[in-house]
This record gives structure tokens, C-alpha cells and sequence, in this order.
């Protein structure tokens, strides 16, 4: 089993942070489609922002909204059984 997060490395806690962070900035302000909100909570909690970009991306975050729509910390840490086990 394995977890779709591999590719983050940020644990579910830093993703519900995240998720949380880019839901009050996006409600009064709305979508601009870039990352620039991710990129400030990264920046502030000390994390490589291209290695984080990298794995939001890969699982279809490509902007504010799409991580919180794509990057779900309930979806992203469930396990899936992994085909080369």
C-alpha cells in the first residue's frame, strides 16, 4: 500500500495547513491561476517551494484552487494498493 503523497513531501497535517491557508485566501479574493498563495505558506512554514510545486502539480494542482480541489488531505494520504508489490 501506498500513499499518493510520495511525490509532496509534506505530511497530512502541512496539507490540511495548506488546504485551510488557500481557502481563506481564495474566498474574498478568487482564483488568479497561479500558485502564488501556495508559494507564500511554503515559503513561510520553510519549505523548498520547487519541490513542493513539482508534486502539486504532478497531482493536479496547478493553481490555488486546483490544489484545493486536487490535493484533498483525505484523498491524498488514503491507501491505494500499489501494482509493484
Amino acid at each position: 500500500m501506498t500513499h499518493r503523497t510520495g511525490v509532496l513531501f509534506i505530511d497530512r497535517t502541512q496539507l490540511a495547513c495548506l488546504a485551510d491557508f488557500l481557502e481563506a485566501e481564495l474566498t474574498p479574493e478568487g482564483c488568479d491561476g497561479t500558485l502564488r498563495h501556495a508559494e507564500r505558506w511554503a515559503t513561510q512554514h520553510g519549505l523548498d517551494w520547487r519541490r513542493l510545486a513539482t508534486g502539486l502539480k504532478r497531482l493536479g494542482g496547478y493553481c490555488d484552487c486546483e490544489v484545493l480541489m486536487n490535493c484533498v488531505p483525505d484523498d491524498m494520504f488514503e491507501e491505494h494498493d500499489d501494482p509493484d508489490q
